[in-house]
């Protein structure tokens, strides 16, 4: 069975409606715009048991009343009008290893093309970078590490003995 919820605000308007199954409510992405509430009393369900066609009919519905915050129609956080994804559906392939053949097509699909840091600037290797690598060597050449008899340890270095 589907459910469609909202995470609140603490004013109490909502800021993300959503549609899930299971413990989906619980689980969005830290990177995500709309991430879950720590206070799960600001976690509202507005309906559950539905079909997952009813869910979608019911997110779409929810997200054109309140508007998106993006489009400058209402205050959702929402970055679409809902009512498409795959609400309880596992990846097709999560966890399943490729298998020779794909392998060799994807690797086949690859030449030619340039890698993804092709003609970008390492870090490491600038003039800083450098300096910064020299500094953390000379630091690090000689020191050896002493247990005190509390059982933490020091780094004990050449110069200070």
């Amino acid at each position: 069975m589907y459910y469609v919820y909202a995470y609140l605000r603490k004013d109490g308007t909502p800021y993300y409606i959503g549609k899930g199954t299971g413990r989906r409510w619980r689980y969005h992405d830290k990177r995500e715009r709309y991430q879950t509430p720590k206070d799960k009393s600001r976690i509202i369900f507005l309906e559950r048991n539905l079909t997952e066609l009813g869910a979608f009919a019911l997110e779409r519905r929810m997200i054109r009343w309140y508007g998106r915050l993006d489009i400058g129609t209402g205050c959702l956080r929402n970055l679409t009008d809902g009512g498409e994804g795959q609400c309880g559906r596992p990846p097709i392939n999560k966890g399943v290893p490729m298998s020779v053949e794909q392998k060799k097509k994807v690797s086949e699909s690859c030449l030619g093309r340039p890698a993804w840091n092709r003609g970008k600037e390492n870090p490491t290797a600038s003039s800083n970078g450098r300096r910064g690598a020299a500094k953390l060597s000379q630091t690090a050449t000689g020191r050896k590490k002493h247990v005190l008899p509390n059982g933490t340890w020091t780094w004990v270095y050449p110069e200070s003995r």
